[in-house]
């Protein structure tokens, strides 16, 4: 083999390995699963594969099989819906929910719901959870019986998230929204009530102000009567009668009031 034959050798040898590096960097038969991820396998021929990807990297067919990524780590969702209570007065409760995809079942929600799981299911879910709930509570429990609200809530939607593969970690009611007519009623209550309580602080005002000038008047009349019985003519002959020396007065006193001494 010549010289020029051996160069050509290599040069198409070359030029193999090159085109079949780049086919291989175009057609990527390498998937990454990230962590907190699992990789659901579909294969045009038979479907989606039971068994997910864990995380590293993983061999793939090209052309043959695709791979959908989930994460499967703890995530939140917040979503408003309108409510009406138990006395028929509509209000508007915001939740927030904290949730995980089962890793093990992840390939059963791709194949029955898909990625778009959230606006298919959670939504949903969340909706009817929380009507259900507000319904059994009238409007003035929703704010006084809240945490009951929330526990009947987290049960309902537990339940139902459960069966879409969903597995729900807490639920928190964020924020109650009452109607304007509500607030307004509740607002012209308050003020009424202020006004009621103003007009009973007075009323024990003023009895306790009538009581304190009936306890002083009692005590003045008391003092009063003491001080009268004290100067009676009674008193000041018996208070002669213990001071007397038993002699009698030097002088008598007439009709005239008039003192003469007595032989």
């Amino acid at each position: 083999m010549s010289e020029n034959q051996k160069t050509n050798k290599w040069v198409v040898q070359g030029i193999v390995v090159l085109l079949l590096f780049i086919a291989l960097i175009i057609i990527n038969p390498f998937v990454v699963i990230g962590a907190g991820e699992r990789g659901v396998v579909v294969s045009r021929v038979s479907g989606v594969q039971m068994t997910p990807l864990g995380e590293g990297m993983h061999f793939v067919m090209p052309f043959v099989y695709s791979v959908e990524r989930y994460d499967v780590r703890t995530m939140k969702f917040e979503s408003e819906s309108e409510c009406s209570t138990a006395d028929l007065q509509d209000i508007k409760v915001r939740l927030a929910i904290n949730y995980k995809i089962d890793a093990k079942e992840v390939a059963r929600l791709h194949q029955q719901i898909g990625p778009d799981y959230v606006a298919k299911v959670i939504v949903p879910a969340m909706e009817e959870s929380i009507k259900a709930s507000t319904a059994k509570f009238k409007i003035a429990e929703v704010i006084t019986k809240r945490e009951e609200l929330r526990n009947h809530t987290l049960k309902l939607l537990r339940e139902k998230l459960k069966n879409y593969f969903i597995i729900l970690q807490d639920v928190s009611i964020m924020n109650i929204s009452f109607s304007e007519a509500y607030s307004k009623s509740v607002e012209e209550k308050q003020i009424q009530d202020q006004k009621i309580k103003t007009k009973e602080y007075e009323r024990r005002q003023a009895e306790e102000e009538a009581r304190r000038v009936r306890i002083l008047a009692d005590a003045k009349a008391y003092e009063q009567s003491k001080l009268a019985r004290s100067v009676s003519p009674d008193v000041v002959k018996l208070e002669w009668i213990k001071k007397w020396d038993g002699k009698l007065p030097q002088y008598m006193g007439g009709n005239s009031n008039i003192l003469m001494p007595m032989k």
